[in-house]
């Protein structure tokens, strides 16, 4: 699946199992600060979201923030040091999480979006076939949410 999204590449640190997210192979999972600083190291341009515990981010060096963070998902509550690191000049968005159901859940919604616009990106190239099996992945993403409702929406 990753070759239909060049340079995209997730990261989750945590060290709860997270089986939705298995399926694709350019989410990584760590679960220690020196496997995040690895993978972190060996994907440097093609890391655009990274999600782990507010304690290993703000305890990450400044300069192994990868360069095309889109997207930072820290599990609690984040506090004002992350200012220092001086994420807003690199465009990341910062979105809290309260637990890994919504960790889980705003990555899925993320991969719906990313094979989204890469489908369109291919239309536009006439590579309709291409296109058609990132709006597939996509699909499936979506039916893995509805399958899974009770775990993201466990009051509905």
């Amino acid at each position: 699946m990753s070759y239909f999204l060049p340079n995209f590449r997730i990261i989750v640190c945590t060290q709860k199992k997270l089986p939705l997210l298995e399926s694709f192979d350019f989410i990584e999972r760590c679960s220690t600060e020196d496997e995040l600083l690895l993978k972190l190291a060996e994907n440097t341009e093609s890391v655009r979201i990274l999600a782990c515990s507010q304690e290993i981010f703000l305890n990450l060096p400044k300069e192994s923030i990868p360069p095309n963070l889109e997207t930072i998902y820290c599990i609690s509550d984040l506090s004002n040091t992350i200012d220092s690191f001086e994420i807003i000049e690199k465009n990341a968005q910062i979105t809290k999480v309260s637990n890994e159901n919504d960790l889980v859940l705003n990555l899925l919604f993320k991969v719906i979006l990313a094979y989204y616009s890469q489908s369109q990106k291919y239309q536009k190239d006439a590579e309709q076939s291409v296109a058609n099996s990132c709006i597939l992945i996509a699909l499936e993403t979506i039916n893995q949410i509805k399958t899974n409702r009770d775990a993201f929406c466990p009051s509905l």
